[in-house]
Order: C-alpha cells, then sequence, then structure tokens
C-alpha cells in the first residue's frame, strides 16, 4: 500500500521594486493536467480517484481495511464516519472509471449532493494511460485559488479496496511541491517502484505520473 501527497504551491503573481520600476515575477498557471499510467490495460470496473485537499493538509484516504467510495456511495462498514474521517478533507475530487473522467466539487457532507463536471478534456493515448485536463477555476475554490493545493492519485478495484498510490519510495512525510508559477518549472513526474514482494493486480499497478500547470 503506497501514499502520494503532492503538495502544490500556488503562488500569487507578485511585484517588486524601489521608486517606480515594477519587476514581475511570473504569472500564476490557469489549468492542470495529469496523466497516469498503469503496469497492464486499465479495466472497466477500476477506479482511479484524484484527490485534492486545500486546507492544509493532504486529503485522508480511508485505506485497507476501509473502503474507498464516493461521498454518499454505501460502505458495508457502517460504524465508521466518513464523512468525518474522510471526506471533510477533501476540497475536490476527479473520478475516471472506464471512458469517463467528472470532477466533483466540495464540499462534502452527509446529505448534500456535489456537483459533478464531466470532463471533456479526457484522453487514452494508449490503453493503460489516461491524461485529463481542467481549468482550475472550475473547482470548489472558483477564481480564489489557495496557497497550496494537496492531490492523492489512488487506484481502487472492483472491491473498493484501496489498491495502489504513489509514494511508497518517498521519505515519511515527504510533500514533492510544484509551483504553480508558469515560468517555475511547474511539472511534476514520479516514477513507482513496487515494494519487494507486492502484488497488485496490473490494471491497479500504478507505474508513472506527469501533473503539469499551464
Amino acid at each position: 500500500m503506497k501514499k502520494l501527497c503532492v503538495s502544490i504551491l500556488l503562488v500569487s503573481a507578485l511585484s517588486s521594486g524601489c521608486a517606480r520600476t515594477v519587476t514581475s515575477i511570473g504569472q500564476v498557471g490557469s489549468q492542470i493536467t495529469v496523466q497516469v499510467t498503469f503496469k497492464e490495460d486499465i479495466q472497466s470496473e477500476n477506479r482511479l480517484f484524484i484527490l485534492f485537499g486545500a486546507r492544509n493538509q493532504a486529503p485522508v484516504v480511508p485505506f485497507i481495511p476501509f473502503e474507498l467510495v464516493p461521498p454518499g456511495e454505501a460502505v458495508t462498514d457502517t460504524q465508521i464516519n466518513y464523512f468525518t474521517d474522510f471526506y471533510s478533507s477533501w476540497t475536490d475530487y476527479a473520478l475516471v472509471q472506464g471512458q469517463v473522467a467528472q470532477l466533483i466539487r466540495g464540499p462534502f457532507t452527509s446529505g448534500g449532493t456535489p456537483e459533478a463536471l464531466q470532463l471533456s478534456e479526457f484522453t487514452r493515448p494508449t490503453n493503460s494511460t489516461f491524461s485529463l485536463t481542467y481549468a482550475l477555476n472550475r473547482m470548489s475554490f472558483g477564481a480564489t485559488t489557495p496557497e497550496f493545493l494537496y492531490i492523492d492519485i489512488v487506484s481502487v478495484g472492483r472491491d473498493n479496496k484501496v489498491a495502489d498510490n504513489l509514494s511508497f519510495n518517498l521519505p515519511a512525510g515527504t510533500l514533492s511541491t510544484l509551483q504553480m508559477r508558469t515560468d517555475q518549472g511547474t511539472s511534476l513526474s514520479y516514477s513507482d517502484l513496487d515494494a519487494a514482494g507486492a502484488v497488485i493486480n496490473g490494471s491497479l499497478d500504478i507505474q508513472n505520473y506527469t501533473i503539469s500547470v499551464q
């Protein structure tokens, strides 16, 4: 079991100088692209969650023995309050299944009806890879981007249990940071190395990802 937490630093466009001289230090990006490749062909019953958190913490993931399902979907363990323990840390999430990708806007509360937006910029370059792009202002924070945006990428099989996610071989507590300024290297890539002896269904085994901001 592995965990990826990507902290995206959202840097406002600033200026500095003296007298009448003003120097711009860059422009904030307006859209994000996520591409993920699996070890084997993607199966239609599999789900991939791209979870977002923006309140100075990464989104909390319900790892085994708990289930990872969209807010509002029934779970077998009713002793756990999923909204309090997990969903409250998500600001938004994208859900990819088969040929469909959606961005679901938070907040996520018991009895609420979150807004789901179809992502038309969704492609499958190969049978084992998907790519999606969307404007940052479509997320729940709108035009007011937070200082940090945390991302977790998680694959889930038909049993609704987490199969894989990415920062297993990063030091504990590490957060990879991607600046949102388009002049400051706004791309983050990572190749996954499974633990010795790990057995993961190839269609759920994330091999690499790229996150970029334009």
